[in-house]
């Protein structure tokens, strides 16, 4: 396999900062021109139960999972040592998108280049700090540009533009105050440096948007292990992200009220769940092994089963489906991914509940032919996602090969998020 020459040997690392553990993954970018990556191995662990809901409640433990990931990924793949960079897709609770935007006219037409657009950045943070006195921006990059009444899509201008009358919409991620450097001073105490953060919901738009979904707008329903977030987007802008503190553990929590362990709940629920009863074929009983002392086994119809999910899946989707409908004339279609998006029928059941096409997304495009069937499942798109967004990055700095004091680490984080370079 010809390996990216910005690889230098070393492949890309991502890590999926996921509802409840850490995912990571090593991929090497193909040549350009067939633009598709080769993953090399994953790692995940939750070991130190420090992250919940897409959080990290405890930094220090974060560290240690940090590395622990990482140098068994190294280690999985054959590399000595441990990695010495890696990006991180972050979501979690408090994350949120908003479109900001900034002006500039000028008396001439200049070349609008990475000054004017760093000026505009600097009044998109200040415009977002006054509507939002109480959250800290995460990431931010433009949506698209209007210059003299030519809108160019996308975050990056053509090379020598020029224009009188300039408009930048910014999408900006934020959360409240704590999750950024809860990530940056995790990577503090861990043996790697962040190179740089990507809002999860970006990652699986990277995904799996095809660029004619990204004209005609798509929204990404993203279950999770504790969380489920929704994503609308079009032309470069997220409308809206919001996440909702619910997800597949809170299926399985009800079903092992049924005096089932939450090990063999999570089982059936992954074998035979069934997102509505109308999608059953056949209503069979489930034997299946008591978690009361002195009562051997219990018996569960399909039926039961399915009332019990639905149940659970109808509070779940009750936010996400409010913002459908809302945006159903921007939208064409509904990917539904993550790792608690297995239950069978959940597409059609979705369906039915909306004026939208509902599919399960696939980043199946981007792997190469000798990809394990494995890593085509849905829990791994936002870690394809992130290894397409670290290629992008990649393509304009240059890889780390320096540990960085923690003060000085965060500066840089900060900075790089907030800097618009010419390209």
């Amino acid at each position: 396999m010809k390996k990216d020459n910005n690889t230098k040997e070393v492949p890309l690392v991502a890590l999926d900062l996921g509802s409840s553990s850490l995912k990571a993954m090593a991929a090497y970018s193909l040549p350009e021109e067939d633009g598709r990556i080769h993953i090399v191995g994953v790692e995940e662990s939750n070991k130190f139960d420090c992250i919940g809901k897409g959080r990290i409640t405890n930094t220090s433990s974060a560290g240690y999972l940090i590395s622990e990931v990482l140098k068994l990924l190294a280690n999985r793949i054959g590399l000595s040592g441990s990695f010495p960079s890696a990006f991180v897709a972050i979501g979690g609770r408090s994350m949120g998108a908003a479109s900001i935007p900034a002006r500039r006219t000028f008396a001439f037409r200049p070349v609008i280049n990475a000054n004017y657009i760093n000026e505009m950045i600097k009044e998109c943070q200040t415009k977002f700090q006054q509507r939002y006195p109480n959250y800290s921006i995460v990431y931010v990059r433009p949506a698209y540009f209007n210059i003299d009444d030519e809108v160019f899509y996308g975050s990056e201008l053509p090379l020598g533009t020029r224009g009188m009358n300039v408009k930048v919409m910014f999408t900006t991620f934020y959360g409240d105050n704590e999750m950024l450097p809860e990530v940056v001073n995790s990577f503090g105490r861990s043996a790697a440096e962040l190179e740089s953060v990507f809002p999860r919901p970006m990652a699986l738009v990277e995904a799996l948007a095809s660029e004619e979904d990204e004209q005609l707008g798509l929204a990404i329903l993203d279950f999770g292990f504790d969380t489920t977030t929704i994503s609308v987007y079009k032309n470069g802008e997220f409308l809206c992200s919001k996440t909702i503190p619910l997800g597949g553990k809170h299926i399985t929590s009800d079903i092992s009220q049924m005096h089932i362990s939450p090990a063999h709940a999570e089982a059936i629920k992954r074998r035979y769940g069934v997102a509505a009863e109308q999608f059953l074929k056949k209503n069979p009983t489930l034997d299946i092994p008591s978690s009361v002392a002195g009562e051997e086994h219990v018996r569960l119809p399909m039926a039961m089963l399915t009332e019990i999910i639905n149940s659970r899946l109808d509070e779940i989707l009750q936010e996400p489906l409010k913002i459908l409908q809302k945006y159903e004339d921007t939208i064409s279609v509904v990917y539904i991914t993550g790792g608690a998006s297995r239950l069978s029928c959940l597409d059609k059941y979705l369906g039915h509940l909306i004026n939208i096409p509902v599919t399960y997304g696939s980043h199946a495009d981007w792997l190469d032919d000798d990809t394990p069937d494995m890593f085509f499942a849905p829990e791994y798109s936002a870690l394809v996602g992130s290894i397409l967004l670290a290629r992008k990055y990649r393509k304009n700095h240059q890889p780390l090969k320096e540990k960085k004091t923690l003060g000085n680490k965060i500066t840089t984080t900060l900075l790089d998020l907030f800097t618009y370079q010419d390209q």
